[in-house]
């Protein structure tokens, strides 16, 4: 409801679901029963009749239930939805509610469905039909009382203008009242029912049925029309519907309508819905109530028949009903009409004009009304019916009107009835008349027809219909001779015009319609349907088209055709006219009868034998085929085509032959076809009449017609290789083949069974030689052929001729089929699929699908083993192989009875599938594994594999998906959407979401299972560490479907199957260790991660700590984090009591020390050290070993070159460095003194040990193994010393760090770096691999910790670059240019690497740009390079820019709004590592220098538009979602880790990028500003939203947070932070004067303006203090830095105003607002000072070189 201050016939607001209060007060009384007081209704609803007022109608208003009540209410709003609800509520109750509730409600539903049905809204009008139809359902009988109420309008209903309410209206009334039982309902009311309809059409108006306050104009004027419409088609119904002689009392209702003057008008109303219904009402007047009719015909005979050439299409209907009841119930109508002057001249325009486009509504008419004009009126019979059908012919030749079949149909049709009739009328007495009434405008229809080209009257039933009309005149007596005349004529016009058009275009169209006309002679009930396509003759109407049932055709006709016929062949035989034949021969399959053969006979000049067909086709015929082929003068396919009509006319004449005689002629024609073409052709009409003609079956099983067809498929064979000959011969021949193998007659082999073998022989030689043979697109074609030839042959087999050649030739089939490399399209190979169904139906039929030694399945599964282990490269293929593998499988389980994919049948083909491994020796694979330190080192035998990474990928998945297969009956392989690992976390769930079954499987298929998650181990450490594998695209996505194939694998069995799992794989560990060993630990975890209740058994891995073998080591170390912490510690203490008790003799045994400790150290990180035992485990275990090395002085290797070690010593000092590495790590705070000296001394002498064994370090595993451990724990020590000792040096030893920095820190790192740098050349020199990498990262990370005391002071060789000039030392450059290309390395660890070490020495390279001078120089310089730009470091800068054209040409197709995953280990990788990383070298340089350098560098990096391609890149890398996949936190809260010995991932350079663009936006923000302006809107908006979401509150928060730290270029200043509503309040004092701002981030900050204001000054003019807010305003949105710069160098601008310091008359402040330079130029005339910057610009725009103040030249 509008509010008490709006307007009050307001429309409530949309959305407002809030019930207005009056409705919410009558539901709290319906719900609480209080009062008994009666509704009461609205205004729009008239008198509150229908619902009582008050408590005086409680007798009335106790019926009405509640429920109605409310109900009722809502019927009565405006809007035509609460309407609607209010109806379908009101429907739902009457179905709900009783019928004592129901009959209360019927008093009051009159009214309501009155007014109701004829509301504007249509929807309302129907809703209320169907409330009706819910209403007199439940209450039958009862709704008689209130009948007479609503029959007027529910009759009206019925009849109303929008069909579905009509519709809806008579179900209702169908429902009320049985079929019986209507008319007396009518009958009854019908009193009624015509005072309501009357008073409609003669009271009402637009303004009386509508309510002009609520109601338009529009809506108002339709309703009154519509009810207008309704209420005449009501009083015809009603009329129609009354008993016979029930009308006569409305006799007087009826008088009182037409007398009304109302009634007249409506004929002249410009709604066509009014003067139809007025038409219809007047029509049925005339037909029930004649003699009212009558007292008004001087009325009605000019209404209706004065408007006889209506062209309205909606009044037309009506308006011939109309006219037929008027002149037949009312005679003397047409003498209150003018005939010549008013309807005579508008029935000939009626008919001149086509009937306006209602031909097919007004023409079934015509006759009627013929019939009923008197001959009194038309006058002298000859001109009337010559005029009329004058006005005929010209409405037909309009083009519209041909342009409509069924409007040209219903005028002809319309034209010949009248004919016929005039025919009739006249034929005793106007003989003359009838003759030109035919041949003048009858014939002239007919010959038009043909010649005309743009006729369509062919298509029309005009040919049937003219013979209709010559039958008709050849049954009277002198109508015969008048036919033949007819005939006569149009034969010689045929033989006049048929010549004339050889070699036409319009030569086929008139062979076609000439067609028609022969076929209507013959079949005169024929109807010609049209043809959309007129492209060439064969497309037009074909002889079968035409084959009806035959009529018996009148004497003149059967003439006609046989002339015709005649006349065309003697036109072909006699080569006048080659392109008659095809004519001739369509005639002939029409009508060949034995006097037209007799004449054709006469034509050839033969005499006619005993039989005369016989005769024809071996004198005429077959010698005319013979000539066709030899003929030299016409093309093949003319020549083919002509003998193909020949054909058709041989096959009409087999059937009036003998049997032997067509046996003869079938041979002798086979022999003399030449064409595979017409071979075919003559085969395909054979099989047609082979029902009825025997010898044609004959004839199809002879040897003769075998050896042609064997013969015809070897030619087609060596065509199809060869890629030759025609390809319309290629098609005929391989449709003939289809044709042998399909035949059948009653389910019998048409062709004889040597013949279907030889044919199968050739179809499988075809697809055996076609895959390497000819272009892709003829090898497509020809296997389509076999493939549509074969899987016929299938379809149609019922007894297999041969299982070989049947098996041979689906293995054919399945080769292309599975084979992606056979040249097919995938249509093409979805038809030979098709073909194998059906083929495999046919093995399984014959063998039951088992497994037949050198069958079909065996050689499958062999294919299949062939094509994944040597062919397969991609996961789509591989995709393809499983999606033909799971198709056979299911097609086997289909035809096999009740069988599921556990069928032991099919079982045992997947058993055949599977691809067993290969055995051979992954070691290098076990030495990555040692590497990183899964498992201790041990001697290895270095084979490579014989399998390459590919292949063993491909086979295991395939393997993987096989056994999916045996589990849950799916072989899906999925190519593009991620699984995480972590998705599968019960036995329930398997991959996509598909449900997998708890299996019990056999012994066989765990083994296989254990074999597939070894495999999968192996492939993923391959591919992870070997840099010689071929890198393919879908190595990833194929690693990680396997990782997820094996894992639902493994959860998807039983626990018994798990437990029996388990126990393989423990048992494989034992016996083999190494990889064996890591799949253990795999399983493991896998059934961890599922909440498997299977596991390892805490006693099993305690009793095998008593004694170790190389074996049991591995074992150990890969399973004693899966069992209980109890058992663990047990363990460990267990190794630990052995290890102690160790001597140092046997410190190399793997049962001694080094097996102990390698077991110790993987078991120690899954222990917490918080409890003593621990502790004490670690102090015990490193006192061990510091007795081992005072015992034994060369057990450590210290200082020495390792060329000749033992390799079981390297073993021993490799465990013993990770037990060091673990201590320094988890317990430092425990390690004494005497710990610590002996870890640095160790750790120095180590890497020593490392550098003096750089010779070996690419070429030995256990030296790899040694350098990388050591490298390892010097940077463990360096970190814990400075994240732990450093922080808190009480915990620790006093003179820790002192010995630290002073001794150990640089003699370890001297060595390490040139080290480092060697090794990273020798790399760059070498293809890299696993060992060498590894070292290098390692060192890497060791590097990586460098202090920059020791960065700076390097032992590098001397790296500089002649013509380069450079202000920073020869040391630093040298080591920029050392370092700055690694950052471009292939190596990731080498590029992080080369960052941090960088990265620790560019905060010092902008103090080398300040150059010492003295103070003039300095002046003079400084002016100079005032607009002068400063680029970075060259060697930094040539990274970035090298990067930058390598990212313009990687992500060149990639949008800004669009997100580019770059997958590692590839040159986009490296490039984007690279350029990332220089650039953030880049920023905080940047960040570091002072502010005048920092303007320099702006103006370079505006100058070059390096940030601007900077930005596009990072936001076209930058993820939508910048969450980190493991935690799901934003990158940009978290600084990327960047570790050395991290493998790189796409994710680190998204990471990476979202930490750029936040370092941009920190260090940068009005270069970033800037580019973000300049960008289009759209480009701008997402900017926003990104930095807005994603980036903006956390630096706002950053600095806002950094603005409260105290600094002492700020005194004078003080300062508040209001971090929640983005504000910084600076204040500002020095003596007398007092200043307050309020700085405001904006909520995209840094991209939005920042708010300076303030209202606090004191002791400042008002225009000083603008200027200085102006000022604020420039250092705040223009200086590339924080806040705090910000106030620095406006602090800086006012104290240098208070010192004196003028202001530059340009820009009227103290420091230039871009490089924060004094104004020093002076001018020699005024002495004022002017900033350098500002005067060029002043100098460039104005264009002099004028002083801006005095205007003197400066």
């Amino acid at each position: 409801m509008p509010s008490s201050g709006g307007k009050k016939g307001a429309q409530r607001t949309k959305g407002n679901v809030k019930p207005s209060s009056s409705s919410q007060a009558a539901e709290l009384l319906a719900q609480t029963g209080a009062g008994r007081t009666g509704f009461i209704g609205f205004g729009s609803m008239g008198s509150p009749a229908y619902v009582p007022a008050s408590e005086s109608f409680d007798d009335v208003d106790s019926s009405l239930d509640s429920d109605f009540r409310m109900v009722l209410r809502k019927l009565s709003k405006r809007d035509s939805t609460t309407k609607i609800k209010a109806l379908q509520e009101f429907a739902a109750l009457c179905e709900e509610k009783g019928e004592e509730c129901l009959k209360g409600v019927l008093p009051f539903w009159p009214r309501i469905y009155n007014k109701m049905s004829i509301d504007v809204d249509h929807r309302v009008r129907e809703a209320t039909q169907q409330a009706m139809t819910t209403l007199v359902s439940r209450v039958r009988r009862n709704i008689a009382p209130y009948l007479k109420s609503v029959m007027g309008s529910w009759l009206l209903s019925q009849c109303d203008t929008y069909p579905t309410v009509a519709s809806s209206a008579t179900q209702a009334f169908q429902a009320a009242f049985p079929p019986a039982k209507q008319t007396d309902a009518i009958d009854y009311c019908k009193t009624d029912i015509t005072e309501f309809l009357v008073d409609n059409l003669t009271t009402q108006t637009p303004a009386t049925l509508s309510e002009p306050k609520t109601s338009s104009l529009e809506e108002m004027e339709t309703r009154y029309n519509r009810v207008v419409t309704s209420s005449f088609l009501a009083l015809r119904k009603m009329l129609l519907s009354l008993p016979a002689d029930s009308p006569a009392a409305l006799t007087g209702h009826m008088q009182g309508l037409l007398n009304d003057g109302k009634f007249w008008k409506h004929s002249k109303s410009s709604i066509s819905s009014i003067k139809s219904g007025q038409y219809s009402f007047c029509a049925s007047l005339c037909q029930i109530l004649p003699a009212v009719a009558q007292d008004y015909i001087s009325k009605l005979s000019p209404l209706i028949l004065h408007n006889i050439d209506s062209s309205d299409p909606v009044v037309c209907s009506a308006l011939w009903e109309a006219v037929l009841s008027l002149v037949k119930y009312l005679p003397e109508s047409w003498n209150h009409v003018s005939w010549p002057k008013a309807f005579w001249p508008k029935f000939r325009t009626l008919l001149e004009k086509g009937c306006h486009g209602n031909a097919s509504v007004i023409c079934p008419n015509l006759l009627p009304l013929l019939s009923q004009i008197p001959g009194s009126l038309s006058g002298e019979p000859k001109k009337f019916y010559m005029e009329l059908f004058t006005c005929f012919r010209t409405g037909l030749s309009l083009e519209s009107l041909q342009q409509s079949v069924s409007e040209s149909s219903a005028l002809v049709t319309a034209l010949f009835e009248c004919c016929q009739y005039t025919v009739k009328e006249l034929a005793d007495s106007q003989g003359e008349t009838i003759n030109c009434l035919l041949l003048d405008q009858m014939l002239p229809v007919v010959e038009s027809s043909l010649v005309e080209t743009k006729s369509n009257l062919y298509k029309t039933p005009l040919y049937g219909l003219f013979a209709q009309l010559t039958t008709a005149l050849e049954r009277t007596d002198s109508g015969a001779s008048l036919a033949t005349m007819c005939y006569r004529n149009l034969l010689q016009m045929i033989e006049e015009t048929y010549p004339t058009l050889a070699n036409t275009p319009h030569f086929h169209t008139f062979s076609s319609r000439l067609l028609s006309l022969v076929s209507g002679q013959l079949r005169p009930n024929t109807v010609m349907k049209a043809k959309t396509d007129k492209v060439k003759f064969a497309d037009d109407l074909t002889v079968e088209d035409l084959k009806l049932d035959p009529l018996e055709m009148c004497g003149s006709s059967q003439v006609f055709v046989n002339s015709v016929s005649s006349y065309v062949f003697t036109k072909c035989f006699r080569a006048e006219g080659v392109e008659f034949l095809s004519v001739f021969s369509r005639i002939f399959k029409l009508y060949s009868s034995k006097e037209m053969v007799e004449k054709l006979l006469t034509i050839s000049s033969l005499e006619a034998g005993t039989n005369v067909y016989l005769s024809f086709v071996s004198g005429v015929i077959i010698p005319w085929v013979n000539k066709e082929q030899t003929s030299d003068k016409e093309q093949t396919s003319d020549k083919e085509e002509h003998v193909m009509c020949l054909l058709d006319v041989v096959m009409v004449c087999l059937s009036q032959v003998e049997d032997s005689q067509a046996l003869d002629i079938m041979t002798q024609i086979a022999k003399g076809l030449t064409s595979p073409v017409l071979l075919c052709n003559l085969i395909t009409k054979a099989l047609e009449i082979h029902d009825s003609t025997p010898s044609v079956t004959s004839w199809l099983k002879s040897s003769v017609l075998t050896d042609r067809i064997i013969s015809l498929g070897d030619e087609i064979c060596k065509m199809s290789i060869e890629s030759s000959g025609n390809q319309d011969v290629l098609e005929h021949g391989w449709a003939l083949i289809t044709l042998v193998l399909s035949a059948t007659i009653n389910e019998a082999p048409v062709f004889d069974a040597a013949c279907i073998e030889q044919t199968l022989a050739v179809i499988l030689k075809t697809l055996q030689k076609l895959g390497t043979s000819g272009t892709k697109d003829r090898v497509d074609k020809a296997v389509t052929f076999v493939a549509k030839a074969t899987k016929t042959f299938f379809q149609n087999l019922m007894v297999c001729p041969s299982l070989d050649s049947v098996e041979n030739l689906m293995l054919a089939l399945f080769t292309v089929y599975i084979d992606t490399d056979y040249p097919v399209t995938d249509q093409t190979r979805e038809n030979v699929h098709e073909a194998l169904d059906c083929g495999l139906y046919v093995i399984v039929s014959q063998t039951g699908a088992y497994l037949r030694s050198g069958g079909f399945l065996e050689k499958a599964a062999d294919l299949v083993h062939m094509l994944i282990s040597t062919r397969t490269q991609t996961l789509a293929v591989l995709q393809h192989v499983c999606r033909c593998v799971s198709s056979l499988l299911t097609t086997l389980r289909d035809n096999l009875p009740d069988a599921s994919h556990t069928d032991p049948t099919i079982q045992a083909l997947v058993n055949t599938l599977y691809i067993p491994p290969k055995g051979d020796n992954y070691a290098q694979i076990q030495e990555y594994m040692t590497i990183r330190g899964l498992l201790s080192l041990t001697s290895l035998a270095k084979r490579r594999p014989t399998t390459t990474l590919t292949q063993l990928l491909f086979t295991t998945l395939f393997n993987a998906v096989l056994l999916t297969y045996k589990g849950s009956g799916d072989m899906t392989l999925t190519l593009t959407r991620k699984t995480s690992v972590t998705s599968i976390t019960s036995k329930e769930q398997g991959q996509d979401g598909r449900e997998i079954t708890a299996v019990a499987w056999e012994k066989e298929d765990l083994e296989r299972l254990l074999d597939c998650l070894t495999q999968s181990i192996i492939t993923r450490w391959w591919a992870e560490n070997d840099k010689k594998v071929h890198r393919f695209p879908d190595l990833t996505s194929g690693l990680e479907q396997l990782k997820v194939k094996v894992m639902s694998l493994v959860t998807a069995l039983d626990s018994e199957s798990q437990r029996k799992l388990l126990n393989m794989a423990v048992t494989r560990s034992e016996e083999t260790g190494g990889i064996a060993s890591v799949s253990l630990s795999t399983l493991l975890n896998i059934l961890k991660t599922s909440q498997s209740e299977v596991s390892l058994s805490d006693d099993a891995v305690i009793d095998r700590c008593c004694t170790l073998t190389p074996t049991l080591l591995h074992t150990l170390q890969c399973s004693t984090s899966y069992v209980s912490d109890h058992a663990r510690l047990t363990a460990a203490q267990i190794l630990n009591a052995r290890f102690i008790t160790t001597p140092a003799d046997s410190s190399t045994e793997v049962d001694g020390g080094v097996g102990l400790l390698g077991v110790l150290n993987m078991t120690l990180p899954h222990i917490g050290t918080e409890r003593s035992e621990v502790k004490d485990i670690y102090r015990s275990t490193l006192g061990q070993i510091i007795l081992w090395k005072q015992e034994t002085e060369d057990l450590m290797l210290f200082t020495c070159d390792l060329a000749e070690t033992n390799p079981d010593k390297m073993a021993t000092n490799v465990e013993v460095v990770k037990f060091v590495q673990l201590y320094v790590t988890l317990l430092p705070q425990e390690l004494g003194d005497t710990d610590w000296d002996f870890i640095l001394c160790s750790t120095i002498a180590w890497v020593q040990t490392v550098v003096e064994s750089e010779h070996l370090l690419a070429s030995l595993t256990p030296v790899s193994v040694f350098a990388i451990r050591a490298c390892q724990l010097l940077g463990d020590v360096v970190n814990c010393i400075d994240t732990r000792i450093r922080t808190s040096p009480t915990s620790f030893p006093v003179n820790l760090l002192t010995e630290w920095d002073e001794f150990f820190s640089e003699g370890v790192f001297s060595i390490l770096l040139p080290l480092y740098v060697r090794l990273v050349a020798k790399s760059l020199q070498t293809t890299g691999g696993g060992l060498h990498d590894n070292v290098i990262s390692s060192m890497g990370l060791a590097i990586s910790h460098c202090p920059k005391q020791h960065v700076l002071g390097h032992q590098l060789p001397a790296n500089l670059v002649a013509e380069e000039l450079s202000p920073l030392p020869d040391s630093l450059q040298s080591l920029l240019n050392t370092f700055s290309p690694m950052m471009l390395c292939s190596s990731a660890s080498v590029q992080v690497t080369a960052f941090h070490v960088l990265n620790r020495v560019v905060s010092e390279l902008p103090a080398y740009e300040q150059v010492d001078k003295d103070e003039v120089e300095q002046l003079q310089e400084e002016d100079k390079r005032n607009d002068e730009s400063s680029k970075p470091p060259h060697a930094v800068n040539k990274v970035c820019m090298e990067g930058a054209a390598a990212m313009d040409i990687v992500l060149c197709d990639a949008g800004l709004e669009d997100c580019l995953t770059i997958a590692p280990n590839t040159d986009e990788y490296k490039y984007t590592m690279g350029y990332l990383l220089s650039w953030k070298l880049i920023l905080k340089l940047f960040k570091s220098s002072p502010s005048e350098l920092r303007a320099r560098y702006a103006v370079y990096f505006k100058e070059t538009g390096i940030v601007t391609h900077l930005l596009v890149h990072l936001y076209q890398l930058m993820p939508d979602t910048p969450v980190t996949p493991d935690t799901q936190t934003s990158y940009f809260k978290d600084t990327p880790s960047l570790l050395p010995t991290a493998r790189p991932r796409s994710c680190d350079i998204k990471q990476l990028s979202c930490d750029v663009y936040r370092q941009c936006l920190e260090t940068i923000p009005a270069l970033v500003r800037q580019w973000w302006i300049e960008q289009d809107k759209r480009t701008t908006s997402y900017i926003d939203k990104f930095t807005k979401r994603h980036v903006s509150p956390q630096l706002c928060h950053s600095e806002i947070s950094s603005v409260q730290a105290t600094d002492e270029e700020l005194d004078g200043i003080e300062i508040k932070a209001r971090p929640k509503i983005r504000e910084v309040i600076a204040k500002y004092t020095m003596s007398e004067v007092s200043v307050e701002v309020v700085i405001s981030l904006p909520e995209n900050y840094p991209l939005g303006s920042i708010t300076v204001v303030s209202d606090k000054k004191v002791g400042v003019t008002q225009s000083q203090w603008d200027r200085w807010l102006l000022h604020l305003n420039i250092f705040l949105q223009h200086q590339n830095g924080s806040i705090i710069e910000g106030l620095k160098l406006w602090k800086k601008n006012i104290d240098k105003r208070f010192e004196g310091v003028d202001d530059c008359m340009i820009c009227y402040s103290v420091l230039h607002g871009t490089n924060f330079q004094l104004p020093r130029l002076q001018c020699r005339t005024c002495k004022k000072k002017f900033h350098s910057a500002c005067l060029y610009k002043w100098f460039s725009t104005s264009h002099n070189s004028t002083c801006p103040l005095c205007r003197n030249l400066f």
